[in-house]
């Protein structure tokens, strides 16, 4: 929000670009938790940080970075949607 507030007019405001990234990130995420199998795993607040949450986290945010930039979507803040 502080990004669409802050700077409407530049491109990474845009609803497409806000749109696009976040889809990205969510979707990216979810594939990420599913390759390292953790979709059924707890939280890593509870369960603790370990390996393939690292990697998890590592692949989602690589992830969504390079989609968003091949759809000409960047919106910096997606990357917490991951």
């Amino acid at each position: 929000a502080f990004l669409l507030l802050y700077a409407p007019g530049s491109r990474a405001a845009s609803p497409r670009s806000t749109l696009l990234g976040h889809l990205s990130g969510a979707l990216t995420g979810w594939l990420s938790l599913a390759a390292f199998g953790l979709l059924d795993a707890p939280p890593a607040l509870v369960a603790g940080v370990d390996w393939p949450r690292v990697g998890a986290a590592a692949l989602s945010l690589g992830g969504t970075s390079a989609l968003m930039v091949l759809l000409d979507a960047v919106h910096p803040p997606a990357g917490a949607t991951t």
